[in-house]
Parts: C-alpha cells; sequence; structure tokens
C-alpha cells in the first residue's frame, strides 16, 4: 500500500511543478511506466517474481545480428564476460530493450531500498532496531483499535532473531547474490552474510 501512496504523491509533484510538461508524450508515457515499475517493484510481495525475471534476463542468449559480418553482441552477465574476455555491453546500452533497462533500472531501486544491510553490523542493527520500534508502534495501534494484528507487529511476540534470519535468507541475500551475476557486489554480500551470521547465533536450539 505504501508504494502506491509513494507514486500519488510522487506524480502529484511532478504535475504540480510542471517537471515534464515540456517533454513528448511518448517519453512522459515512457517514464511514467518505468517509474510505476520501479516504486511497485520495492513491494516484498513481488520479490521473487522481479528477481527471477531478472535471471531470465541475463541467462538470455542475445539474438545473432542480421549483418553476419558485425561482430557479435557482448554477453548479458558479468560472469560470462569474464569467462569470454568480452567486456558487459561493450556496444552501448541502446542494446537493451526497454524492457530490459526497466528490469535492471527495478532491480537497482530494490537494492538500494535494502542498502542498509551492506553498510556494516553497527549501522544495520540501528536500522533493524528503528524499524522493528516502528512496526511494534503499529501493533500496539491495531490493539487499541480493536483491529486483527497484521504480521509481525505484536510486540508481545516478537522472535527479532528468527524474523531477521528468515528476511535475510529468503529475501536480502538472494537480491544481492543476483545483482552480483551482473555488477561485483563481493563486499555486500560479504557484509549481509556477516548480518545473517549474527542473528542465526542468537537463534534458540529448536
Amino acid at each position: 500500500m505504501l508504494e502506491r501512496l509513494h507514486l500519488a504523491n510522487l506524480f502529484r509533484i511532478v504535475n504540480q511543478v510542471g517537471l515534464l510538461s515540456e517533454w513528448p508524450l511518448e517519453r512522459k508515457k515512457l517514464v511514467r511506466e518505468r517509474v510505476i515499475s520501479m516504486i511497485l517493484g520495492t513491494d516484498f510481495g513481488l520479490n521473487l517474481k522481479i528477481v527471477n525475471a531478472f535471471k531470465v534476463m541475463l541467462d538470455a542468449t542475445p539474438p545473432s545480428p542480421a549483418d553476419e559480418s558485425a561482430p557479435p553482441l557482448p554477453p548479458r552477465s558479468r560472469k560470462a564476460a569474464e569467462r569470454t574476455g568480452v567486456p558487459l555491453f561493450t556496444s552501448s546500452a541502446a542494446t537493451m530493450s526497454d524492457a530490459e533497462q526497466s528490469q535492471l533500472a527495478t532491480m537497482v531501486l530494490k537494492l538500494a531500498d535494502l542498502g542498509y544491510p551492506s553498510k556494516g553490523l553497527d549501522y544495520s542493527l540501528k536500522w533493524i532496531d528503528r524499524c522493528l520500534e516502528e512496526m511494534c508502534d503499529q501493533g500496539d495501534r491495531e490493539k487499541e483499535l480493536g483491529l486483527p494484528l497484521s504480521g509481525g507487529v505484536d510486540r508481545a511476540t516478537l522472535n527479532r532473531p528468527k524474523m531477521q534470519v528468515g528476511f535475510f535468507t529468503f529475501m536480502v541475500q538472494p537480491m544481492y547474490e543476483t545483482l552480483d551475476i551482473l555488477l561485483p557486489l563481493t563486499e555486500q554480500i560479504g557484509a549481509v552474510q556477516a548480518l545473517n551470521d549474527h542473528f542465526k547465533a542468537q537463534l534458540k536450539p529448536a
């Protein structure tokens, strides 16, 4: 729901200041579609779908040029580039379709939205505490209003280590590892793993 609120506020401000007023209609539509895709893509409910689609894009074999004398199109993944010695995207960004550019932008924004786990243990733990406190405040308010409690917001039953291990194992790490196919994120992945290990050490034996 917040993603849609963010979009509504963004386009309201854009219209108020006339940011795109002088652009051609087709370009406005492209920008609007891409922004919508990027912001809605930060919804965790779409996480698996977006990550899988990005993997498929990177694994796809580029179409052969119509001119057989033309050089082959570059491989899409960093690992393929390392294996073949052909630099990544050597021709230009124009070799990517609009859909591929949108997928890449969406994936990068998703990782930026979850950038805090890659910034070191002390920094990350502060943000986690703030996020969990905000969630619990929501749970407290829902109780006061007699509303059904949303998932993971009950201060009385919140299992902080278990929640974080699940979040980092199934949501955060796969995203970093997927973008690492395209861009080297070794340091960031190491920081996320260290954070996950921190919480795993706090789990009580089953």
